[in-house]
Order: structure tokens, then C-alpha cells, then sequence
């Protein structure tokens, strides 16, 4: 893995974390799972890790393999509907 693909990494999973943190936060639990956020923060969720996961091209990459583009359409799908 590249050190720019380490840090993209290091970006999508601080990312996650935060979002996770924040609902926690807002349920009063220590801790929650990915699958327990409520549907809108899931949905930011995908569409913050969409812009961390995008290429300097516009289209979405993962460890610099273009990502199919139904999965791109879904993330644009995704970011307007928040």
C-alpha cells in the first residue's frame, strides 16, 4: 500500500469514528456499531467517506481502482438526498 493510499485509509476510518462518536454522544452510550446510527447519519456517513474516497478526477477510487460507476451514481444519489 502506498503512503498515499495509508493515509486515504487513515482518513476513511478517523471519518468513521467520528461519526460514530458523535452519535454515541447524542445517544448518552459509550460506545455504538456502524449499524446502529439512525439513517440520516448514516447517510452522512457514506457521503463524507465518498468525498474522502474521491479522485483528484472526480471519480471515486479505492486503493486507486476506479470504483464501478453504479457505486459512484449511488454516492451522488446519496449526497442529494442530505
Amino acid at each position: 500500500m502506498s503512503a498515499e493510499e495509508t493515509k486515504t485509509v487513515d482518513v476513511a476510518i478517523k471519518t468513521i469514528q467520528e461519526h460514530l462518536d458523535k452519535e454515541a454522544r447524542n445517544r448518552s452510550l459509550p460506545v455504538l456499531k456502524p449499524r446502529e446510527l439512525c439513517p440520516i447519519q448514516k447517510v452522512r456517513l457514506v457521503n463524507d467517506l465518498a468525498s474522502v474516497l474521491e479522485g483528484d478526477d472526480g471519480r471515486s477510487r479505492v486503493f486507486g481502482i476506479r470504483v464501478p460507476s453504479a457505486v459512484s451514481n449511488l454516492f451522488g444519489s446519496i449526497r442529494r438526498l442530505i
